[in-house]
């Protein structure tokens, strides 16, 4: 993780990963004198029957203020920075809808299973929040000082990764991705395994976990891994590269699609990663363009050689990552070259370049 902002604010220090410049002490706290010290007043005319959309903190707005996105019963709020415009999750709760109310207030319950990879995000098991006056006004405490932020709702472009989603669209989400997902493994040597995964579905996975048991000839479990995937994008192919050394005769691979969970990153833009690729040697050559509307924090592009139509690998360098490159600070509309080198008792014919992911923090 490349990219850092510092955030001091009233004494204490929080880290806050967006893509862009470093932040300083003025845009937390501005953020924080543009909150209020109560919620706004009753309208006699205000009737709401439906908070669904997205929202944006009322007042004036220094260089980090609160957002916030609303789809039936839940309401993820997010700290937003116009200094690098990235967006870090504060609140990911529950939310009952009002049924033609002037006003009402309800009781969240925090999404631990979101919150707790956001280090900006409230560690309440529950917050309260009131809708008055075409308002969302809750408290938000900092070292110990507490005020009211209000919401209005307004038509701004959260990234879709950061929409929030119902629990029952969550779960038909996930039970397309598990019916529309390919997971194939090939043995490259004895030391060597490449697992392939393809996103056949039109959503967007945000964690499959793939297990990998390895066993010898009478079946008995000889090792076990577990590597993790992040927002594999729909319709598209990654690749986790497996090594052991311990002898086996056969494996078993087992995927595990986890439910929609916020993630450490706040998009995946490999999509808009253009690659155009050559051999020199016994080294590959790839460049990487950005397209995507935004600087990357980290891409990880991925390179598989190939002989006679197999995967080939070193089984003397073998615990070399030869194939997995990391680039980070990927500026918009830029090329970063990267250079992959072959180990020498590698013989190769043909290769393919995978984008893993282009990721924003």
């Amino acid at each position: 993780m490349k990219k850092m902002g510092i955030l001091f604010a009233i004494g204490i220090c929080c880290i806050m990963v967006g893509c862009g410049q470093k932040n300083d002490s003025s845009n937390y706290t501005t953020s924080v004198s543009s909150m209020t010290d109560s919620a706004s007043e009753v309208s006699e005319n205000d009737v709401v029957s439906d908070l669904s959309g997205t929202w944006k903190q009322d007042g004036d707005l220094g260089e980090m203020y609160q957002v916030a996105s609303i789809n039936d019963d839940t309401i993820w709020i997010y700290w937003y920075n116009t200094v690098d415009a990235s967006y870090t999750l504060y609140w990911a709760g529950s939310l009952e809808q009002p049924e033609n109310s002037k006003a009402y207030t309800w009781t969240s319950e925090n999404d631990h299973d979101k919150t707790d990879v956001s280090i900006l995000a409230s560690g309440d098991n529950t917050k309260d929040f009131t809708y008055k006056n075409g308002k969302i006004s809750y408290e938000c405490s900092i070292s110990g000082t507490t005020k009211i932020v209000n919401l209005i709702q307004s038509d701004i472009d959260l990234p879709v990764s950061l929409l929030a989603t119902s629990k029952k669209e969550e779960q038909l989400e996930v039970e397309k991705i598990k019916s529309n997902l390919e997971v194939t493994c090939e043995i490259a040597n004895k030391r060597v395994l490449y697992v392939f995964v393809t996103n056949n579905s039109e959503y967007k996975a945000d964690n499959i976990l793939l297990k990998l048991t390895l066993k010898d000839a009478e079946g008995n479990k000889v090792d076990y891994q577990e590597e993790s995937l992040e927002q594999v994008l729909g319709k598209t192919t990654v690749v986790r590269k497996f090594i052991t050394e311990t002898d086996y005769d056969d494996y078993e691979i087992d995927e595990e699609v986890n439910d929609n969970n916020i993630s450490i990153y706040s998009g995946n833009f490999a999509t808009d990663i253009s690659v155009e690729s050559n051999r020199s040697g016994s080294n590959i050559i790839v460049d990487c363009t950005n397209n995507a509307e935004c600087n990357i924090d980290d891409l990880n592009c991925v390179v598989v050689v190939y002989k006679d139509g197999k995967i080939a690998d070193s089984e003397e360098y073998y615990y070399l990552i030869t194939d997995d490159a990391g680039v980070f600070d990927l500026k918009e509309g830029e090329t970063q070259t990267i250079k992959y080198e072959i180990p020498e008792d590698v013989s190769f014919d043909d290769y393919k370049v995978f984008i893993n992911g282009a990721y924003v923090y």
